[in-house]
């Protein structure tokens, strides 16, 4: 059973999302403008070679930059695993990591978590696949992720022989055409 939180536990909950992930993380909205905190929480992580970051926004169609402002595009696309998505008709908000998922109305964007009433139920490993609903949300949004455009990708490379990180190769950078078409 999930856990219900609002106004500063919601940030909280947040936070704690991002500082825990040391396999994946999935953030998850239509609207995307990163506070100075959440910022700093992504730092926490940024150079965790294993740590895979899906970033997947949309809703804006014709000015992109309404949806990912450039800045935040440009501080995304530094991390070293990290893909950066994009599904036009994404109303969802879902942050999530490999032990816990948090399901919300909060966009990930300034405004909202300084403003605005909102609400989220956060569910963690112990619960995260105890009922049918967990499990199906978690399916659920693995289709929607499946579903979205990838717009760029950046992954670790690793030597041959010892395994050993040697840093990390753009495999997709559709940014330049996505965010400013001819």
């Amino acid at each position: 059973m999930g856990k219900f939180v609002s106004e500063e536990l919601l940030n909280q909950e947040l936070s704690k999302i991002i500082e825990e992930a040391t396999e994946s993380l999935i953030l998850m909205s239509p609207y995307i403008k990163l506070n100075e905190k959440v910022r700093d929480r992504l730092l926490l992580v940024r150079d965790v070679q294993d740590l895979e970051i899906t970033i997947v926004f949309g809703r804006s169609q014709r000015d992109k930059g309404k949806s990912l402002s450039q800045e935040d595009l440009e501080f995304l696309k530094q991390f070293p695993n990290v893909q950066i998505r994009y599904l036009e008709r994404l109303h969802a908000k879902y942050y999530a990591n490999e032990t816990s998922a948090l399901l919300t109305s909060m966009n990930l964007h300034d405004y909202t978590l300084r403003n605005d009433i909102e609400f989220g139920i956060v569910l963690t490993v112990d619960s995260l696949f105890d009922s049918e609903i967990d499990g199906l949300s978690t399916d659920y949004f693995e289709k929607v992720i499946r579903s979205s455009e990838i717009i760029f990708e950046r992954k670790p490379v690793f030597s041959e022989g010892s395994m050993e990180y040697e840093g990390s190769h753009v495999y997709v950078d559709k940014t330049g055409e996505f965010f400013f078409p001819a």
